[in-house]
């Protein structure tokens, strides 16, 4: 009898560790992207990145120049007092620009005509 206590253990030992490591039995991979407004910034972004003045500046120029087209008005309130210096990374500033962004409606976001985003590699159809 001693042995199956054992497993007994062993098997509600085994179930136990699996039940906390995955409590809800879901363990797809959240895709990244999959929010809307997440895909819209990065579109915004980077068609903002291919327009004029952008394009024509050098690179470390650029990501400041391409927040300032997404939205003005959130560059301001988020970089204001503190603009970022030529290749400056800020991710905590960058969160906050994506939600200022998110939280404008979309017609205030395009301040300039912008040209389409490439055409992206998952929908295109083979002749």
């Amino acid at each position: 009898m001693g042995a199956r206590w054992r497993m007994v253990l062993l098997l509600a030992l085994v179930v136990a560790v699996t039940l906390a490591r995955n409590p809800g039995g879901n363990n797809k991979k959240k895709r990244r992207g999959s929010n809307r407004s997440d895909k819209e910034y990065r579109n915004a972004f980077s068609r903002c990145e291919r327009a004029a003045p952008c394009d024509s500046l050098d690179a470390y120029e650029i990501p400041k120049c391409a927040l300032k087209c997404v939205s003005t008005s959130c560059y301001e309130q988020v970089y204001g007092e503190d603009e970022l210096e030529p290749g400056e990374l800020d991710h905590m500033r960058r969160k906050s620009f994506k939600d200022c962004f998110r939280a404008q409606p979309a017609n205030v976001t395009a301040q300039v005509d912008l040209p389409p985003p490439p055409p992206s590699r998952k929908h295109r159809r083979r002749s």
